[in-house]
């Protein structure tokens, strides 16, 4: 296998090496530049039954792309270090092929090992993660769906209590129920991709009223007290009305629950902006902080937090959390694009 004539010493470490290369546990060939198999120990036999020595060593499979990473491989063994290796599905079977040039650069020793196993026990891994994430999904959804139930069967009940009609809690019952559906249609991507030019202007002061009114049979949201801090200028805004109101009961839910373990539980809502420049909008809250993980869907962090990110994304805006141990405050940013000068709002609604 050299291209020297060995001489004594020679002969005695090549025998050495042989002797080595055929008792080794490992699965190991020899193969020369030119595909052929020189030497096979037991255990890559075992592997590959149809290679032997003398033979090209493509003859183990017919299947040509592996042929194709086979050869691609030796090539780059030559250039890459470490060692590279290729993972090959063959006779039922998954091989990681290593390959590494020999001293004088003619011929390649191939390290085969099986590693079918390994890779059931990695796809049974990935299947059990897949399961887990269905499961708490599935939980996120019923969190999230929990809310407007409660809220709907506490109006329900006062209706009958009071054996008459209320056309007021009625109106938060439909409300109630059209935000389930929200939330359903959000989760399956059902809803279309919006459009800012088509959405009539939204004034901010007023959504974020209809949102605390919504929430107000919460036991968590009537525990905490609620301060605003809002621009005296804010511009309106060009969003779907269910699509703001869905985020913003989301935040402020997650943000109430979050600071219940504070002695004097407290929620603060900034709104700052200008229809030249965007709208930001910030709730905090004195809770422990985000430390969750993965998230808890029991305490707010689930499948609503990430159909909010996927609204404000459809609007080209921004949804971030930031966390100590002090509290959580959600930033949310809406662009330019999505503001409009109230003034102008005035005027495009009157006759």
């Amino acid at each position: 296998m050299t291209d020297y004539k060995p001489g004594p010493t020679h002969e005695i470490d090549a025998r050495i090496w042989v002797d080595i290369f055929y008792k080794s546990s490992r699965a190991l060939i020899v193969i020369s530049k030119e595909l052929t198999v020189e030497k096979i120990n037991k255990n890559a036999q075992a592997l590959l039954r149809e290679a032997r020595p003398g033979k090209p060593l493509f003859t183990a499979t017919p299947d040509q792309s592996i042929k194709n990473k086979l050869s691609d491989l030796i090539q780059t063994a030559y250039l890459s270090s470490p060692h590279p290796q290729l993972d090959i599905p063959l006779d039922n079977k998954i091989l990681r092929i290593e390959c590494q040039p020999l001293v004088n650069q003619h011929y390649l020793l191939l390290t085969l090992q099986d590693i079918t196993r390994q890779k059931q026990q990695q796809q049974q891994i990935e299947q059990q993660q897949r399961l887990v994430c269905l499961g708490a999904t599935a939980a996120g959804i019923l969190h999230d769906l929990a809310n407007p139930l409660t809220a709907m069967a506490s109006e329900i009940e006062i209706m009958q209590l009071d054996q008459q009609l209320q056309p007021d809690k009625l109106h938060n019952c439909h409300n109630l129920i059209e935000r389930m559906q929200r939330i359903l249609h959000e989760f399956s991507g059902q809803t279309v991709r919006p459009s800012v030019n088509k959405n009539p202007s939204i004034s901010l002061p007023d959504i974020m009223l209809k949102a605390t009114q919504l929430l107000r049979f919460s036991p968590h949201f009537n525990a905490t007290q609620l301060q605003q801090k809002l621009n005296a200028e804010l511009p309106c805004i060009k969003i779907a009305e269910s699509h703001l109101l869905l985020v913003l009961l989301n935040l402020l839910d997650n943000a109430s629950k979050a600071c219940q373990s504070s002695p004097d539980s407290k929620v603060i809502i900034a709104i700052t902006g200008h229809h030249a420049t965007g709208v930001f909008i910030s709730i905090s809250d004195n809770g422990p902080g985000m430390n969750h993980s993965p998230p808890d869907y029991r305490h707010g962090f689930g499948a609503g937090l990430t159909i909010s990110q996927h609204i404000v994304a459809s609007y080209h805006g921004q949804l971030e959390l930031l966390s100590t141990e002090n509290g959580t405050t959600a930033h949310l940013f809406f662009p330019q694009q999505c503001c409009l000068n109230p003034l102008d709002s005035h005027s495009r609604t009157q006759p």
